[in-house]
Formats: structure tokens, sequence, C-alpha cells
């Protein structure tokens, strides 16, 4: 669906009228109480404002002078016409939106400024895609992810509003996963991408604006105004799992990448924060597969892995093609024409790239939490306390590697803890409890068994809880209760 664009009027010349030229100044201009500004209607970005000071010094030589019965004419300037016209368009916010009509349109009963304006590509018949489908060939090896990659590409042309699933583009060396290749073509697909979208639409950022870690990062008006968002390279710290930073980083990134337009709070430097949707698109280059701890479960992200870097000849080639606003085109038209029937934008193609991200981002705690988990010789249900005695034993070899540092392992399993594993309710909605030394603890089961968990009877918990270590027998439990026993934990 293209968008509906009104045509720009053609400006008056200099000899117009006054009365012409403060007609188009009607249809050409806003004003924005609650900003205190003139608002360009027809301008395509978000620089789109200027004083009124700015406004009248503009246009300055509109005027004519008004004969008066009794003394001098009078200078009558276009502007002073259109400030007093009872017609102006009175406009209540400049917004972003790729879902509605340029230069404005209405929401309610208030006019809003829309500095979206649908890029229009037209072929002179000299235009050629070949180039570039040679250069996602070894760009992006693998045939699923790339057909998928340019399925992306054209729902985002087509339907630029629906930001779709985030892309990590990862491309690690050949001696291992942690090393970095560059020269692939990242920053070339940006580019290209950039003309494809819209430049005023398309920015760069930085990672650590993403996560929130960067003391710009309170500024997120970059989200309200782009409909693609690339970061050059992401990579976080070796240790931050254990300083609890991968965590934080993912949840940062959830929050600004989503695959539906999301309705946002957008802070403006130096400006009035207000609410509003993000329609933005979200490809992160990285040189690292363990750029983010991204869970196998993520609904948000798709990782894909970059081909070999580009050779000299192609890289010439293909920067001469993208500067040919006719092979834009041409781009843009083999996209408009891909049959997207069965692709869904907001699901994240599965790929060995992601599992290896996934499985990079576990720390030895996790990786020891998802053992147990796949482990059927294991209990489905635990007290913490038991978990917490396996995971000591795992992580110090029954006492055998005890070092100044062994204790970091509990912070690790803070963090992971909740991640992995859930409290266990009744049929009642209780939390299911039992019985250790006298003393009543909740019971847990890992997420990914929780289903079969859920099934079992009060018999049957303990049983399975029995396998991670000794449980009150029933005697115990009811001495305890016709005595008065000790708290829960």
């Amino acid at each position: 669906m293209k968008q509906i664009i009104r045509p720009m009027p053609a400006k008056p010349g200099s000899n117009a009228p006054l009365a012409e030229k403060a007609k188009w100044l009607l249809m050409t201009h806003g004003y924005d109480a609650r900003a205190n500004k003139v608002v360009i209607l027809y301008e395509a970005s978000a620089h789109c404002g200027m004083t009124l000071e700015a406004f009248k010094t503009l246009y300055m030589s509109w005027w004519e002078e008004e004969p008066r019965q009794s003394g001098k004419p009078v200078r009558v300037f276009a502007t002073s016409v259109w400030l007093l016209h009872e017609r102006r368009i009175e406009i209540a916010g400049t917004r972003m939106r790729p879902d509605k009509p340029f230069p404005a349109y209405s929401d309610g009963n208030e006019v809003f400024k829309n500095t979206y304006r649908q890029p229009v590509h037209i072929d002179d018949g000299t235009g050629e895609v070949d180039t570039f489908l040679t250069f996602m060939a070894v760009f992006m090896p693998d045939e699923i992810d790339r057909n998928w990659l340019l399925d992306h590409m054209a729902h985002k042309l087509l339907k630029p509003w629906i930001p779709g699933c985030g892309i990590f583009f990862v491309a690690d060396a050949d001696g291992g996963p942690l090393e970095g290749k560059f020269g692939t073509g990242r920053g070339m697909l940006a580019r290209i991408a950039a003309k494809l979208y819209g430049e005023d639409y398309c920015r760069a950022e930085d990672f650590d604006i993403l996560t929130g870690t960067s003391a710009q990062a309170v500024y997120t008006d970059w989200q309200a105004n782009s409909v693609l968002t690339t970061v050059d390279e992401a990579h976080s710290s070796p240790t931050a799992y254990r300083r609890g930073e991968k965590r934080s980083v993912y949840t940062a990134l959830k929050n600004c990448i989503d695959p539906a337009p999301k309705r946002r709070s957008f802070k403006i430097k130096g400006g009035q924060a207000y609410d509003g949707l993000s329609f933005n698109t979200v490809w992160v280059f990285t040189n690292h597969a363990n750029a983010a701890a991204i869970p196998a479960h993520d609904r948000r992200i798709t990782v894909l892995r970059n081909g070999r870097p580009m050779t000299p000849a192609e890289a010439i080639a293909l920067d001469a093609w993208m500067e040919n606003p006719n092979n834009i085109a041409a781009l843009a038209a083999y996209l408009e024409s891909s049959d997207l029937s069965q692709f869904n934008m907001f699901e994240p193609l599965k790929t060995a790239a992601k599992d290896d991200m996934a499985d990079m981002s576990h720390n030895a705690v996790e990786e020891a939490l998802i053992d147990f988990a796949s482990d059927d010789e294991r209990g489905l249900v635990f007290p913490r306390l038991f978990l917490e005695r396996e995971m000591e034993a795992q992580m110090t070899g029954d006492g055998e590697r005890m070092g100044p540092r062994d204790n970091a392992w509990r912070g690790q399993l803070a963090g992971a803890f909740d991640e992995h594993c859930a409290k266990v309710k009744l049929p009642s909605g209780g939390k299911a409890r039992i019985a250790v030394s006298k003393r009543r603890y909740t019971l847990y089961c890992f997420r990914s068994r929780a289903a079969a968990a859920a099934l079992l009877n009060e018999t049957e918990r303990r049983e399975h809880a029995a396998k991670w270590g000794s449980i009150d027998d029933i005697q115990t439990m009811l001495r305890e209760v016709k005595g008065g026993g000790p708290g829960t934990r």
C-alpha cells in the first residue's frame, strides 16, 4: 500500500499578487502553539519548524503597499495575512507516521504534521539489479537466510510502518566465533538500505545508545524519527554476565526492538517529551557471535551469519552500482514484486547463528542449569536449597577446587534462577511446598519442564523432590503439624 502523498502547491513567483502569496503560505505552513513554531508542512524531515521571527524574515520581501485615505500607504506583508487568517492551519504536533498521508493527517479533532514522505524511485530503463543480487549471494551465502533477508527488505519497503524482527548480522572469522571478520559488505548494505527507504529516515547509532549504557541514551527521539536504525558494531564485555550487564543489555534491546509498532514515550534533548508510535527496525552489525545474551526462545531478533570478505573489485563495482538512482529504482521494483504471502515479518528466522549466540551467552552456572533440566534422572521439582547444594558441588568439584573466587557462582545463580526456574503451583493456585529438616520450603521446577511438573500429584511431588535430597517423611510432617512447626522458606 503506497502512502497518500499530496503534492506541494507551486510556489508563486516574485511578481505574483500578495493574495496569491498569502494563499500559498496558508497551504504550506501551519502553526504549532505548543512549541511556538511555524511548521513547514511539506518538509519531509523532523527539521520542519522555525521561529515566527525566522518565518517573517524569510518572506520579508513578500509585501505590497496598501493605500490609505489619509496618510502614507501601509506595507502589508504576506506573513501578516497568514498570521491573522482564520484558515491558518493549527498543528497539534510533529510526528513521523509512515501509515498516514503526507504532509499532514487528522487524529480526532487535531491536525499533525507528518515528517514521513515515502521515497519514490523511478528507473529510466537503464537500472539493473543483478549486481546487487551477486553481492547478496556472497554476503549471505545460505540461501534460506538470503531469501528471508530479501523478503524482510521487501516487506519494509512495502509497509514501512511495520518494524518486523530486528536483525543481528554476524561476521565471525574462520578461526573462531569470537574473532572478527571485516569487509563483508555490511556497511554497503546499510547505505543501500538508506537509499531505498529514504536517507532522512535511516540513521546509524552506537550500540550503547540502544542498550542504555550511554549517558545520551535517555534521549529516545531517534526511535520516533527512523524507519531503520543500523549499529556498526556490538560487543559486550566478556565479564558482563558476572556484573549482570548482559541480561540488562538484552532487556534494553527488547524495549527498543519490537516486531509491531509500539507506543513509547520519546524524550528530546532540549525539547518536550511526548508519546507516540515507533516504526523503527533495528539492524545490528557485529564481528562477535557472543555480542548479546539473546535466548533461544527470543521472538524479536533474527541472527544471520555473513559470508567471506568482498574483494576490492567487488566493492568498487557495488559502490558504483548504488550511486546510480536507476539501480536503486530497479532494486525497489524487484523487491516490490516479491511474493510475501508466506512471509511473516513478526516471526524471527530460526538459524544456527542464533543458536550459537544463545549458547555462548551462557556462563558455567547457566550451562549447569541447562544440564540439570535435561537430566531425566533428576526430579521434576525441588526446593531451591537442594538446587544450590547441587550447584555448589558442580562449581567447586565437591570441595576439591575450593578457592578465593568460588562463591562467584552464587551471584550468577541469583541472576539466572528466575529465568530458568519457576514456582510450582497447586491446582488451587497456591504454592507447592515440602518439608526438609522440619522446615517448609517452596517447590520449584525448571521452566522447560513446567508442563510435566504441573501434572504431578502430592505423592509424586514428594518422590521427585526426594531425588534431589532428603525430605521429611509423613510421620515427621504430622508431628510438626500437631506440635506447631517452624516457618516456611
